[in-house]
């Protein structure tokens, strides 16, 4: 089966669609973690790496095969080139169309307040979400062949070739079967869409890098991690599977919560040793005037 232009798609149908890929999409991470959790204990800083990267890469990529993400499919919706309503754009228009859902509620309002629903992704790529519609494969090579592309039909082309499945007239109405104007008339606001929206999703990059690196600076910098280490390098047990302490991972994982001068700490710490490295687990309390004291303290590779 072949699937074909029907008609504009609606805001109500990408909405759906973009819940049901977010929906499997939580899911399945969360099985990563807790199988991550069962399988090996805490995790590891490689973990807390590939989740970082994981999650924007795969939502970049959902689309990537035929233009239809899972969601879509569902709401019989597919990402199509915005020339060319038939046919899909190619594996990199598609990544860079996904790149700007890092910020999602900006793309959400920009596609609610364009006439053809199109968000910011898909000026920069040149494509567009569209209803698609089944068809066999011998109507689909009749369908090819009686339509010239849809650039010609608004020039004035006519096929006299029988109608099937044929393109409707232009309309001003916002499901109506149409390309969307702001590609087709306006290549400089193209381009400027482009520019603008690759600026965008440079600044959220630079944002949350440095929002995380914030944030692994903070834990390191408190007194419950400075108290970690410090146990950590004099502990028998941790030199004797990793020999002389020599560093620490560069980004521990787990939480730190402070209620005045009392506070909890989990951390999972990656130790670099003389003859190897091991994972480190340790759980601590502090009670209010007082030093951190070491509740759990367990040793991995």
């Amino acid at each position: 089966m072949k699937h074909v232009y029907k008609r504009n798609s609606l805001v109500g149908e990408r909405m759906g669609a973009y819940f049901v890929d977010h929906l499997i999409f939580t899911f399945v991470f969360i099985g990563i973690i807790l199988m991550s959790i069962f399988a090996g204990g805490e995790s590891s800083n490689g973990f807390g790496v590939f989740w970082v990267l994981l999650v924007p890469l795969a939502f970049a990529m959902k689309d990537t095969f035929d233009g239809r993400s899972l969601g879509k499919r569902v709401f019989g919706l597919g990402v199509r080139q915005q020339f060319d309503l038939d046919t899909a754009p190619s594996f990199g228009r598609l990544f860079l169309r996904n790149l700007t859902l890092l910020i999602w509620p900006v793309e959400f309002l920009v596609m609610v307040f364009n006439q053809d629903a199109l968000r910011i992704g898909d000026h920069m790529a040149g494509t567009m979400v569209v209803k698609l519609q089944a068809v066999s494969e011998d109507d689909y090579q009749s369908y090819s062949r009686r339509h010239e592309p849809y650039a010609q039909v608004e020039e004035g082309i006519e096929n006299d070739l029988p109608d099937i499945m044929t393109y409707p007239k232009r309309s001003t109405h916002t499901t109506s079967h149409r390309r969307p104007t702001s590609y087709a008339r306006n290549p400089a606001a193209s381009k400027k869409a482009l520019v603008v929206g690759i600026g965008i999703v440079l600044a959220v990059c630079v944002f949350v890098s440095a929002l995380f690196f914030v944030i692994i600076n903070f834990i390191k910098n408190d007194s419950s991690y400075i108290t970690a280490e410090a146990y950590i390098k004099s502990n028998p047990q941790v030199m004797a599977q990793v020999g002389q302490v020599e560093s620490f991972g560069w980004m521990p994982t787990g939480s730190v919560s402070r209620s005045g001068d009392s506070g909890r700490a989990e951390l999972n710490i990656k130790v670099n040793g003389s003859e190897g490295t091991a994972h480190v687990f340790i759980y601590m309390t502090k009670a209010r005037g007082e030093d951190w004291e070491i509740i759990e303290f367990r040793v991995s590779d």
